[in-house]
């Protein structure tokens, strides 16, 4: 999730080496990607070591591996930014040792280093290789996604990370502070972080261990079928748990204030999504509250929450808790389909309501949505923007205002209409099909298409497109 506070208070690889040889088609690969990471926080630095494994499952003569150096967005000079305006300070990675089957591999980079190539023995279909890697990190000064503010550390994508691998090549995909750039598939973590004592730390696991030597503590985690691994720290931190679901739950903030009753809300949806949707297939799920510009982000078994989020807070609860179903368990195309990504969770959160039998609330913010987009639409029409209202862009053709209409709102509604059409039982047997089906896969609308046509035994295919296309759609709502 990428919105806003400002906007929202004004609107009302390889499956484990990127199976990513397909998301059109989801066969089932194994490539056994395995991130053992040792990382040190020194100040403003990380210092870490990672060994990246996998199993050749892309192609014969395979010759590269390619991964994101997404500190490198953070850079003063860098052309496609994670950020906007000036930083106090920036960030950046620098890779300082590569090996690749135990001999020092030949490297190569874009003109921005946001992409390293690490080359290879031509591998067969089947053979196994193992990249070492040693870099430092520096942590920028920022309330983004990876970076640091007022005694808080947000630690995500810090890590050289393998690109997902489609139609015979391995995807480069430039970062866009609009919308969600990072892309990847399910892999296996073995994460051992050493930080000050002083820190409390929130992460994408449960700790499996924690040592203390001086004033230095070592934290070891384990995650299985994750896209990402994420951290937070403070030396604030108030943390709140429960078990819910066979999930251990963790909620961190500073200020305790409505603690209680934001962790309540996490506590409610975990519940009544695992009911409906199936489980998530997290070990455990931590809720941060946390300095940061949008009103939340989320990452495989962890999320921040704005601490300044206000009365969006419920809405941004309900909304990150639900990526943990789509985003992390069924996986989807942000850069290329985000209307997939954010329209089903934004549709998930309000209909969060209907599954906690409040139908009022749920209709309530429908109705607010279809408000909301309906005048954006009428807009452009009567200014005669020629605006492309299509919901299947990339996200390089929206500004971010542009991005929340069409890759929010009007995608919500899309699974609303589907909804609309079928009611509650057999949208949440719609739902929890698709979830079943591509558990810990990369999903595209037509593999959505497919999971509704399986369950309702029709075609869908139509509406679904047609909402994703360029057509008006007020007509839907009695606004021609």
């Amino acid at each position: 999730m990428k919105k806003s506070i400002l906007f929202l208070l004004c609107s009302v690889l390889i499956c484990c080496l990127l199976i990513a040889c397909h998301p059109k088609n989801n066969e089932e690969t194994t490539a056994d990607l395995m991130y053992d990471i040792d990382v040190t926080l020194d100040g403003k630095t990380l210092r870490g070591k990672q060994t990246v494994t996998f199993r050749n499952v892309l192609a014969d003569g395979l010759n590269e591996a390619v991964f994101h150096l997404y500190p490198n967005a953070y850079a003063e000079n860098a052309e496609h930014k994670a950020y906007s305006g000036i930083l106090p300070a920036y960030g950046g990675i620098e890779i300082s040792a590569v090996t690749a089957c135990g001999e020092t591999a030949s490297l190569s980079y874009d003109d921005e280093k946001q992409y390293l190539s690490v080359a290879l023995p031509a591998l067969s279909v089947g053979d196994r290789v193992s990249i070492d890697m040693e870099y430092a990190v520096t942590i920028p000064d920022c309330r983004l996604r990876f970076g640091m503010r007022d005694n808080t550390y947000l630690l995500s994508s810090f890590y050289p990370q393998l690109a997902v691998y489609e139609n015979g090549a391995f995807r480069r995909d430039p970062f866009c502070a609009v919308g969600d750039p990072i892309y990847s598939e399910t892999a296996s973590y073995e994460l051992s972080f050493t930080c000050p004592s002083s820190l409390v730390v929130a992460a994408s696991a449960k700790a499996l261990s924690k040592t203390d030597e001086g004033e230095l503590s070592t934290y070891v985690y384990k995650a299985d079928n994750v896209r990402d691994f994420a951290l937070a720290a403070s030396p604030d931190y108030n943390v709140l748990t429960a078990r819910e679901s066979d999930v251990d739950l963790f909620y961190f903030s500073v200020d305790t204030t409505r603690a209680e009753q934001n962790f309540a809300v996490v506590r409610s949806a975990f519940n009544r999504y695992t009911e409906a949707f199936g489980p998530s297939g997290l070990g455990s799920y931590s809720v941060v509250e946390t300095p940061f510009e949008y009103s939340g982000m989320e990452f495989s078994g962890l999320v921040y929450v704005s601490s300044a989020a206000g009365e969006d807070t419920e809405e941004t609860l309900l909304h990150e808790t639900a990526h943990e179903w789509w985003y992390n368990l069924v996986g989807s195309d942000p850069i290329k389909q985000s209307a997939l990504d954010e329209g089903l969770t934004t549709f998930t959160s309000a209909y969060y309501y209907l599954l906690a039998g409040d139908e009022n609330a749920f209709s309530q913010k429908i109705a607010d949505m279809k408000k909301v987009y309906t005048q954006y639409e009428i807009l452009q029409k009567r200014r005669q923007t020629g605006i492309d209202l299509s919901a299947d862009n990339t996200i390089y053709d929206y500004t971010a205002y542009q991005y929340t209409m069409l890759s929010y709102y009007k995608s919500c509604l899309l699974f609303n209409n589907l909804y609309e059409l079928y009611g509650k039982d057999k949208t949440t047997a719609c739902l929890r099909s698709y979830a079943e089906e591509y558990a810990h896969k990369t999903a595209s609308f037509d593999d959505f298409i497919a999971a509704c046509n399986k369950v309702l035994k029709t075609d869908v295919g139509g509406l679904v497109k047609g909402w994703l296309g360029d057509g008006p759609t007020v007509t839907t709502f009695g606004r021609a």
